[in-house]
């Protein structure tokens, strides 16, 4: 898709958005978004029974557009996989849900790292049906993440600080695509591709 069509759908969904935001916004109203390609492993399999489970994913962001300044065009994402900060390893918190594979809801936190070398956590809520799932959330400044089997001496917790984007909303229109949508009717889907669009609405500092 060329990059203005990109920058148009981009402004489209998060002028949408706008709507499932608070409605306090007063002025210097700044708003963004990136496209996102992820990939997520659920634990146990979703069927169509209602179930609690976890799951965590890693992926892209790019073809990002802003009505700001100084933002990163690309960056990471990922949710309850290990991160490595300084050398180390640290564990990212586990999102969980209620659902299976006709509808769920999830509670959790990602975590974005941008080409501009800035960072952003984010704390969130999903809920979709039949692949189609909303994420709506708060950007928050720190978290702390504990360290995964620390050698002797080494840190055994770490703070990832946001940097970029602090206190906007998160918005997001997601599609959870099943790599074998036929493991709903016997063992689970395990596995799944996430694709979509995130953003973000809030006031410029």
């Amino acid at each position: 898709m060329p990059r203005k069509s990109v920058r148009m759908s981009l402004s489209v969904a998060v002028v949408s958005a706008l709507a499932l935001a608070p409605a306090a916004f007063a002025s210097h109203l700044a708003a963004g978004g990136c496209q996102i390609k992820a990939n997520a492993t659920l634990t146990p399999g979703l069927t169509v029974a209602v179930e609690t489970f976890s799951y965590h994913y890693t992926g892209k962001l790019y073809g990002c557009a802003y009505t700001g300044k100084h933002a990163g065009t690309s960056g990471v994402i990922s949710a309850g996989e290990p991160i490595r900060i300084g050398g180390h390893l640290y564990e990212e918190p586990t999102p969980s849900g209620t659902g299976g594979c006709l509808k769920d809801e999830t509670t959790g936190y990602d975590f974005a790292r941008w080409s501009n070398s800035t960072q952003t956590i984010v704390s969130f809520t999903t809920n979709g049906g039949a692949g189609g799932t909303h994420l709506f959330g708060t950007i928050v400044p720190k978290l702390t993440l504990p360290a995964i089997n620390p050698a002797p001496g080494a840190p055994k917790s770490t703070t990832f600080k946001t940097t970029q984007f602090l206190g906007q909303t998160a918005v997001g229109n997601l599609t959870f695509a099943a790599v074998d949508p036929a493991l709903c009717g016997s063992t689970g889907v395990t596995h799944a591709a996430i694709t979509g669009l995130l953003g973000h609405v809030g006031m410029v500092p």
